[in-house]
């Protein structure tokens, strides 16, 4: 059950996550935000880097995180993969979107929001 709860938590943050971006966005702002809801809810704050652009590398600025200057721009591809870690569990979501000019995208693949057993 915690890592059911865990994963329903880093669920919740992603949407959040998804809630603050649009065009202009500071990073600092919705990391801040993050760190915040996940506190509040007895789990640690978001110390790595939770979410980024992706283009021709995997990893791209802008850069999710307290020390990130770029602001986001419409059309930029994002990954955003928040976790919910506590001193018992951890869980994590990744799904990718693009900025729109007013917020973001669906997601743009079709990979089942749940936790997937191997």
């Amino acid at each position: 059950q915690a890592l059911q709860d865990a994963y329903g938590l880093a669920r919740e943050a992603q949407a959040l996550t998804l809630k603050l971006l649009k065009p202009g966005a500071k990073p600092k702002d919705i990391s801040d935000a993050n760190s915040d809801f996940l506190e509040k809810r007895g789990y640690f704050p978001e110390k790595r880097l939770y979410a980024h652009g992706q283009g021709y590398d995997l990893v791209e600025r802008p850069l999710i995180r307290h020390d990130e200057p770029m602001k986001f721009q419409a059309g930029m591809n994002l990954t955003i993969h928040p976790g919910a870690t506590n001193s018992t569990v951890w869980a994590t979501v990744c799904d990718n979107y693009l900025v729109t000019e007013t917020g973001v995208s669906p997601c743009l693949h079709k990979t089942p929001k749940e936790i997937i057993v191997v």
